[in-house]
């Protein structure tokens, strides 16, 4: 999933938001130097990605790319369901999305000046506070967009975002019903994880 849907993720399971962003930016077993709270976040993240990129319904999707741009189907499916989470917010949630995004941007402008994450967050945490871009993922573009940029910042030679693009509005309404069928599910899991798993971690303790 993308960086909307974690959020949102974190919320419904009353996990910590910055620790759930964090999961893109924090490798290996780094997540280990944050505050508890955090650490959580991030293994909350790491499961969401297993869980999602396990899913057959997932997985069913990904098979509508041509096989060229197959490998990065998986990015253009998390990158979508964020713009297909946003379009249909009461559907999951009873609070306005900005209320979410105004938490957020508060966490992560107050976030610890040292933390244990690569390079790109912070360049990712600078243009999210100058521009609050998360809400124009109600823009079908902006998907294209954030592909366009994965592009731009990659080592290798990528040539992805158009024809992902492409396929993401051919088959709209087979991504939308996938997400529909997929979204209650993952939302029951998580919190599910995060019922055992966190409270196996505090009897523990």
């Amino acid at each position: 999933m993308n960086y909307i849907a974690h959020l949102h993720l974190a919320q419904h399971t009353s996990t910590h938001l910055l620790g759930n962003f964090l999961g893109d930016f924090v490798k290996g077993k780094q997540w280990q130097q944050l505050p508890i709270e955090l650490q959580k976040g991030v293994q909350l993240h790491r499961w969401i990605d297993s869980y999602t990129d396990r899913s057959p319904i997932v997985q069913q999707l990904t098979r509508i790319f041509p096989q060229g741009v197959q490998r990065y189907a998986g990015i253009a499916i998390d990158i979508y369901f964020d713009h297909l989470l946003v379009t249909s917010w009461s559907d999951y949630c009873e609070y306005p999305a900005d209320d979410l995004y105004s938490r957020f941007y508060q966490q992560l402008e107050n976030s610890p000046k040292m933390l244990p994450v690569n390079a790109h967050f912070y360049r990712v945490r600078r243009g999210l506070l100058e521009r609050r871009w998360l809400a124009h993922y109600g823009n079908q573009v902006t998907c294209l967009k954030a592909m366009r940029a994965i592009e731009h910042r990659s080592r290798f030679t990528l040539d992805f975002a158009e024809t992902c693009y492409h396929v993401l509005r051919t088959h709209h309404g087979t991504f939308v019903q996938h997400f529909t069928e997929f979204y209650p599910q993952l939302l029951f899991s998580a919190q599910k994880y995060v019922n055992e798993s966190f409270k196996c971690q505090e009897t523990l303790a």
